[in-house]
């Protein structure tokens, strides 16, 4: 039971990084996650990349950067507004 709520405390914050920042690399999202006090290795990053279903896309500066599926995206505002 915990380490479900671990990773789904995880997922969350990791949603919310890619929301707020522009993350280009799995290393500038495990400085985010570290800067935040969340402790995680590689593998289990890539793992909940996978999972959560994150894309990588070019940006207005024409770089790739992670973003949330355009599905998970919408859910997400229309259950905030709710």
């Amino acid at each position: 039971m915990t380490s479900n709520l671990k990773k789904a405390e995880r997922h969350r914050l990791i949603k919310k990084i890619i929301s707020e920042n522009t993350v280009s690399t799995q290393e500038e999202l495990l400085h985010f996650l570290h800067q935040k006090k969340l402790e995680v290795t590689q593998s289990t990053l890539s793992r909940d990349i996978r999972e959560l279903g994150l894309l990588k896309v070019y940006g207005e500066k024409g770089t790739l950067q992670y973003v949330l599926p355009p599905f998970l995206s919408r859910s997400e505002e229309i259950a905030s507004c709710t």
